[in-house]
């Protein structure tokens, strides 16, 4: 592992050229040989040999295959080999790109129906406001049609394919790159892409969500909470997931992996009352046990439990979990579900067209009146008459005046309305409107980190929303060093953020969930840093919290 350094039994690992991937490949042979030993532990506490050797070793890791392999080496066996059969490159190319073709042909046939019935040329030519927003209102009133049109367009592909509507017709198993089996699972993914892109980017309704995953072929049981943005990857007829489960925002649920050259097909199983935590992944073969909970970033790529904890990376049992009765006794609903789950989806439709299609509309309509109208009236025909390059300039000066003035606009119409919307710490019910409504602000919040990242234009607009900066104008990526003579720390009102709980839970810290995971670790340090200058960690009385919380 070391090349040519010949290492002491007391010779430390990093101080003999142990970088990081050289001692996670060498936690890797040391797991293998029977010690149970981390990356941690080999950059900490056991970082030399000796301290290795004094660990308990599990000797039967070393005569038996391990359970992964059996499983695979099982897997391969059951596969379908009548689909396993290997594609030339063009071949499987060419295929792709019908298929897509496929797919969106009725999006593009509708596309080119509307040009060729609508004018827009009159459209601009009118100049009246009421025309833009009825425009505005038909186009948004079409986004919010189209995951469930594209739901039923997928269902007769899926029966032209295979000759059911819910099943893939994919079997568990270990398939070759470019194989038949390949290519379903890939038009697969994209069949279940384009109803899920849609519903995410229009409405936030878990209700929503579990029934487009039931009509994918998904198994899914009541209650489910899904966030928006989890990635499902791989045939959702071979998911399966259970009563009361959570899955939370950018959690990874794959059905499909790829191994080397090998594509692994397995189904998931998700029982009742599980978590997965942000930004957690399942692989296929997986069982997540009854009540267990996924921490943050944890890949699980074995069978767990019931009420276990499994966190780190790669995944091991931390503990058990049981379920906490202040939360099922505080989330009490008076309201049948359907009720307020109608009030949900028709409060994010009309929250959605005041802040986003009247905007756009009213920049439109304000852009066309002196850009193709002006102060005198045009005449009709102007664009039959007005020479070539004068149409392409003004279309081109009208979508870049368009385009810039409406993001920001938007943007700060969004943060005035989380300012004026502020919500207190505290238990929502997920089904009732102010917890709606706490999620609907959390989703523009992060809209808006992610249009505008960290730029101090981005911190001036979450400024704006509510969040709380030692000072404006400053860089969020390095922090200060000493605090400035008669600085304050202002606490704006507005933004409830996502907290993430400490180690023996000693202190909360704010955690932003559009954080990229390129700044994730940069970002807990430059906290750590500056919990002494901007604030003291907030302290937990004994007893203040429950037994597993």
């Amino acid at each position: 592992m070391f090349e040519n350094t010949a290492l002491g039994w007391d010779d430390v690992f990093a101080d003999h050229g142990g970088h990081s991937i050289l001692i996670a490949e060498l936690t890797l042979l040391v797991q293998v040989a029977g010690w149970k030993v981390t990356v941690r532990d080999l950059l900490s506490g056991c970082n030399t040999a000796r301290r290795v050797s004094t660990l308990p070793r599990d000797l039967q890791q070393t005569s038996e295959p391990p359970p992964a392999a059996t499983q695979f080496d099982r897997r391969c066996s059951e596969r379908d080999e009548a689909v396993a059969e290997v594609l030339s490159i063009r071949h499987f190319a060419t295929l792709q790109a019908l298929f897509l073709l496929l797919l969106y042909s009725p999006h593009l046939m509708g596309f080119l129906a509307l040009v060729a019935v609508v004018r827009i040329s009159e459209l601009f030519l009118s100049a009246h406001l009421w025309e833009f927003i009825l425009v505005g209102f038909l186009i948004y009133s079409l986004a919010l049609l189209l995951p469930f049109a594209n739901v039923l367009w997928v269902m007769v592909i899926k029966l032209f394919l295979g000759g059911d509507i819910y099943r893939s017709g994919v079997r568990p198993g270990v398939y070759p790159k470019w194989s038949r089996v390949h290519l379903l699972t890939w038009c697969i993914e994209q069949l279940g892409q384009s109803v899920l892109r849609p519903l995410r980017t229009t409405i936030r309704s878990a209700p929503l969500m579990a029934w487009a995953l039931r009509r994918l072929g998904a198994t899914v049981g009541d209650n489910l909470q899904c966030d928006h943005d989890v990635e499902f990857s791989g045939p959702l007829d071979l998911l399966s997931i259970g009563d009361d489960v959570a899955i939370q925002t950018r959690a990874h649920i794959s059905m499909s992996r790829w191994v080397g050259q090998e594509l692994h097909v397995g189904p998931v199983h998700l029982e009742s009352g599980c978590k997965i935590c942000v930004g957690a992944g399942v692989a296929n073969d997986v069982t997540v046990g009854r009540g267990s909970w996924i921490t943050p970033l944890t890949p699980v790529l074995s069978d767990v439990g019931p009420e276990e904890m499994w966190q780190g990376a790669p995944a091991r049992f931390g503990g058990r979990c049981t379920e906490l009765k202040r939360t099922a006794s505080s989330c009490q609903y008076v309201f049948p579900f359907w009720l307020l789950e109608a009030l949900n989806i028709l409060m994010q439709v009309v929250l959605e067209f005041c802040l986003l299609v009247l905007p756009a509309a009213a920049v439109s309509w304000w852009a066309a009146t002196f850009i193709f109208v002006g102060e005198a009236e045009r005449p009709s025909g102007y664009f039959e008459v007005a020479l070539r390059q004068e149409i392409v300039l003004h279309i081109g000066l009208y979508a870049f005046i368009t385009t810039w003035v409406t993001l920001v606009l938007i943007s700060v119409l969004d943060c005035v309305f989380l300012r004026c919307t502020s919500a207190s710490p505290g238990l929502y019910p997920t089904r009732g409107l102010r917890g709606a409504l706490l999620l609907y602000r959390v989703r523009k919040l992060n809209q808006i980190q992610r249009l505008w990242t960290w730029t101090l234009t981005g911190q001036y607009l979450r400024a704006l929303a509510g969040v709380g900066f030692p000072r404006l104008g400053a860089s969020e990526c390095e922090p200060d060093d000493q605090p400035r003579p008669g600085a304050c720390q202002r606490r704006l009102p507005g933004v409830l953020v996502p907290w993430l709980l400490h180690e023996h839970a000693r202190s909360w810290s704010p955690v932003p969930e559009a954080l990229p995971a390129r700044h994730a670790s940069k970002f807990l340090r430059q906290q750590q840093l500056r919990c002494r200058i901007r604030t003291a960690p907030l302290q937990l009385p004994p007893g203040s919290l429950d037994s597993g919380e």
